[in-house]
């Protein structure tokens, strides 16, 4: 088995934000560590993850005003993650910036060579491990179709998102990720879904998201509860 070599990738902690490859994901930058951790990665060539957030793990003392970090709570990511070539949309007069970054693939942090001024570590692509072909194909041609049901108009435009051959293919692994760029569930369901290996595992976890859903809507207004599982569709008509 190859083993993969790590690179450089600067990671973006972020409240319930995860990102799942082929996503694009634009951002407001206004703090300046994270001002010069985008200029770092396009002067040196490197990717910027955007991990989830899990908890504080460090925070300034209060004690020292003049200390150059004192505004910086550092905060531990999901050692998995989203992440791709940055790039700077627009430079406002004040500093700030708009950003977009192209996910590319899933990531593994290995190895935290900085958390000040922001966090930059070493990390592995992570891949799906197949599942059996018949398993795969069952579910895709189960997954497909409840797109096409829950989607309704807006189908034509999923479809025309998601690259021909693969849909040939019946590549579940991308038609996965290709619906997590529509569909939102809790967070922490969909970061289960990013670190799983299994597409068949994420097709069924679509797949009874999308239901709940079905079922939900189909109920009068005053019967309707609170979901579960929470999905809300995004505007892609494009």
């Amino acid at each position: 088995m190859d083993v993969e070599t790590p690179i450089e990738i600067a990671v973006f902690p972020l409240p319930e934000k995860v990102c799942f490859p082929g996503q694009s994901v634009d951002l407001h930058i206004f703090e300046p560590r994270y001002v010069q951790m985008v200029n770092d990665c396009i002067d040196h060539g490197r990717l910027l993850g955007i991990a989830i957030a899990q908890k504080v793990i460090s925070s300034p003392p209060e004690s020292s005003p003049h200390h150059p970090f004192r505004n910086l709570t550092t905060y531990e990511p999901r050692p998995i993650f989203g992440a791709g070539k940055v790039e700077i949309t627009k430079s406002l007069p004040d500093g700030r910036l708009l950003i977009e970054v192209q996910i590319i693939d899933r990531f593994q942090l290995t190895e935290t060579l900085q958390d000040i001024p922001y966090l930059l570590g070493k990390a592995i692509p992570l891949h799906d491990i197949p599942d059996p072909p018949s398993e795969s194909s069952n579910y895709f041609t189960a997954l497909w179709a409840t797109c096409r049901h829950i989607f309704k108009e807006r189908f034509v435009y999923f479809e025309k998102s998601i690259d021909k051959e693969a849909i040939l293919l019946q590549d579940l692994t991308l038609l996965t990720f290709s619906v997590f760029q529509w569909v939102r569930l809790t967070p922490s369901l969909m970061q289960w879904a990013l670190e799983t290996t299994s597409p068949v595992s994420r097709a069924k976890l679509l797949i009874e998201a999308m239901a709940e859903f079905a079922k939900n809507e189909s109920k009068p207004e005053s019967e309707k509860g609170a979901d579960v599982i929470k999905v809300d569709f995004r505007s892609n008509e494009h």
